[in-house]
């Protein structure tokens, strides 16, 4: 039996992207058993409620709607889903994957190899140092020095090697906003405490 992944949705005001984001998430992420928590930052219910009936038939395991901020937002969902699985997909509104994604491999990867605690899935930074690492006929690049997205991230990393997926750069992933620059997030597994 797989270890569940929790999508933790990200989201705030921007309902027609964030119905296209979730939509895309469930037409193609592949892995079988996939749960769901909406982080909303506090938007008027009518954009909480559309999120929610875009997620009919998903299986959710909760949900906020509180002004936070991003990073505290980020904190309730994670230790919400914590209870579900160790594992965690987070996944910002305005987001949209437009090919299907395979996360069993990342997946697996975590769950057997205990000195890795994230796999990043998206663009790097020129700049950053590594080495390569192969794990079930994949191959990744092990990070040296990782400047990660969110410090969420880096507090559940607890220091572990960061490893990027080097053949998802061939993927059509990209964003509906251009709030930021690229595609990327990152599958996280959580340590015991």
């Amino acid at each position: 039996m797989s270890e569940p992944i929790v999508i933790i949705l990200q989201t705030y005001k921007r309902t027609d992207v964030a119905i296209r984001a979730v939509a895309a998430a469930r037409a193609y992420l592949r892995y079988p058993d996939l749960r769901w928590y909406v982080a909303d930052d506090g938007s008027p219910e009518a954009h909480v409620d559309a999120v929610m009936d875009a997620l009919e038939g998903a299986r959710i395991i909760g949900g906020h709607s509180e002004r936070l901020g991003y990073g505290a937002t980020a904190n309730r969902a994670i230790r919400a889903a914590e209870s579900e699985s160790a594992i965690l997909l987070f996944l910002e509104d305005d987001w949209e994957l437009r090919q299907p994604l395979d996360l069993w491999p990342y997946a697996a990867l975590l769950m057997e190899s205990a000195e890795i605690g994230m796999v990043r899935l998206g663009n790097l930074n020129l700049d950053v140092r590594g080495r390569t690492w192969g794990h079930n006929g994949l191959l990744y690049w092990k990070l040296v020095m990782a400047y990660l997205d969110h410090d969420c991230c880096q507090a559940l990393s607890r220091d572990l090697p960061v490893l990027h997926s080097h053949h998802l750069k061939l993927l059509k992933v990209g964003r509906i906003s251009q709030l930021q620059n690229d595609f990327c997030t990152s599958l996280v597994r959580l340590l015991p405490r």
